[in-house]
């Protein structure tokens, strides 16, 4: 079924590989660089074939930012507070193996319920104000997943990859995830779910 967010397609961008990511390391809420790998994954995003009328956010972390700049050179982005990665607490700073289970509050810490209201709070402003132009949204690994539970998806399933975009569609009484390629021609894509 239809999650409850506005029934619009739109794409979800985990920012480039951090030195978080690459030592294992839960960032959360804290400012983390990206890698080399993470700023070519960023700029790789350059050879998409975006359409031509899109709006691009971000979450304000200096990652999603970075990533947002680096590929969509032409495009300034806007920075949504509430995209922000969930706020690990206690936790952020700590190998990934500390990590509690999802549905629970770490000591300090964001509860799962208060991410996912303040995620979607975001989302479906972004998704009422962008007229009809495609949201882009550059943001994190959580992101991602509240957006898989809203819409009804395996949100506990591994991390989304890096510098990965997400196409999401609603299609009937269901959202369909598209992950994209530099070949997907993205306009046809949303045509044709639209017809569908």
């Amino acid at each position: 079924m239809i999650g409850p967010l506005p029934v619009r397609s739109f794409c979800l961008i985990r920012h480039g590989e951090t030195t978080a990511n690459r030592d294992g390391i839960i960032a959360g809420h804290l400012e983390v660089s990206l890698t080399e790998k993470g700023i070519a994954e960023a700029k790789s995003l350059q050879h998409f074939q975006w359409p031509e009328q899109l709006t691009l956010y971000a979450s304000p972390l200096q990652r999603a930012m970075k990533t947002a700049q680096l590929g969509f050179s032409g495009h300034e982005p806007v920075l949504e507070k509430n995209l922000r990665e969930r706020d690990w607490g206690n936790l952020d700073g700590k190998e990934l193996a500390h990590l509690c289970p999802r549905h629970m509050t770490p000591p300090d810490g964001e509860p799962w319920t208060g991410f996912i209201a303040r995620t979607k709070s975001a989302i479906t402003r972004i998704l009422l104000s962008s007229d009809n132009k495609l949201p882009v949204i550059v943001a994190h690994s959580g992101t991602i997943r509240v957006v898989r539970f809203l819409i009804g998806l395996d949100y506990n399933s591994s991390s989304p990859a890096n510098g990965r975009p997400f196409l999401y569609t609603p299609q009937e009484r269901h959202w369909h995830q598209h992950e994209l390629t530099p070949t997907t021609d993205i306009t046809v894509l949303l045509v044709k779910n639209i017809k569908d």
